[in-house]
């Protein structure tokens, strides 16, 4: 579902043959948003969440229409075509016969809710045929490909929250698909790829949507528990010269007296230190930084950030295209997270 809305969103300014016919283009330039596709997917995908996987044809189409006309009133501007613009006002609508590719832009949902080929059909031929019972229109509604996290990121601060939203968020978590569960598909210099994306595409924006998309970006990693790369710097050392000559590969260590560990703080032209962390060793080695490193939650430096009054915040890859985190920054960031978190306990609570 969030590939067809992108695609609606980022193709909005070039719709009805404007724009040249070329590939190097921004993929959100000023101006684009979602349109009556974006609604009628999500309009969709509710209908087919609410009827469950075992609902008959007549059950599916009766719930498509019905909601597709109850979202249809809550956007009555988002650019429908003519026919489907009276269908939506009709107490008894009816298929009109279009072969068009309104449905194919709406069937998204049906891609992923069903356990066979089969009933994939069925259900997508469904979906068109409230409108599109043409057999063309019918043939063109399917689903491909996956999408990258630091995109999901920018197509929700880019619609409705809450009102679409919700349904995008319920959807993913009846699939057991929800933005929870992929850390678990990627090691974490893997999910925080995601963080470095969002960072390069702040660069290129530099406005107040880069910085909300990488907030975004932050949010989701706390929800899957994401780490970091934190260097620390070691007051003593961890063994004499003496035993490091004679250890060998796979000895185990006892060491006669504590090591103290303190994190390593960057300044910067101003002289203000800052907690330096990093998305992966790589990022880390690209300069010079303690001599021992750890991984660390987001949430437990974001935490200790605010609570540390020597530093200014946190700034992520300061030795390359980095990003600071003031600890204004940091508040909201945690804000957003909490509300997430406690919105998620009550809607488990409420299904239990």
């Amino acid at each position: 579902m969030y590939g067809a809305i992108l695609g609606d969103i980022i193709g909005s300014p070039f719709e009805f043959d404007r724009g040249d016919k070329t590939k190097n283009f921004d993929l959100f330039s000023e101006g684009c948003g979602f349109t009556d596709d974006s609604v009628m997917t999500i309009a969709v995908g509710e209908a087919l969440l609410a009827v469950g996987p075992e609902a008959a044809v007549k059950e599916i189409e009766d719930a498509v229409a019905s909601n597709m006309q109850d979202w249809g009133k809550r956007y009555p501007h988002a650019g429908y075509g003519g026919s489907f613009r009276h269908w939506l006002k009709e107490k008894n609508p009816k298929p009109y016969g279009s072969y068009g590719n309104g449905s194919a832009m709406r069937v998204s949902a049906a891609g992923w809710l069903y356990d066979s080929i089969e009933r994939t059909r069925e259900v997508a031929r469904a979906t068109a045929n409230v409108t599109h019972n043409h057999p063309e229109g019918i043939k063109g509604a399917e689903a491909f490909y996956g999408i990258p996290a630091v995109l999901i990121a920018e197509c929700k601060s880019r619609i409705d929250k809450g009102l679409m939203t919700d349904v995008l968020d319920e959807f993913y978590h009846v699939l057991g698909r929800s933005m929870d569960t992929y850390s678990d598909e990627m090691d974490e210099t893997q999910a925080n790829q995601m963080i470095e994306a969002a960072i390069d595409q702040y660069y290129i924006q530099q406005d107040k949507n880069g910085m909300l998309l990488f907030m975004e970006v932050m949010v989701t990693r706390m929800q899957q528990a994401g780490e970091v790369v934190v260097p620390y710097i070691t007051e003593n050392p961890f063994m004499s010269e003496e035993q490091i000559s004679k250890v060998k590969a796979g000895d185990t260590i006892s060491l006669d007296h504590d090591v103290r560990l303190k994190i390593e703080t960057v300044k910067d032209a101003d002289e203000k230190e800052w907690i330096g962390v990093f998305t992966s060793s790589e990022e880390m080695h690209k300069g010079s930084a303690g001599n021992v490193q750890m991984n660390q939650s987001i949430e437990s430096i974001l935490r200790l950030a605010l609570n540390w009054e020597q530093v200014n915040g946190i700034v992520i890859n300061p030795f390359g295209k980095y990003i600071q985190m003031t600890k204004k920054m940091i508040e909201l960031l945690i804000y957003g997270y909490e509300h997430y978190e406690n919105e998620r306990k009550s809607k488990d609570d409420e299904n239990n």
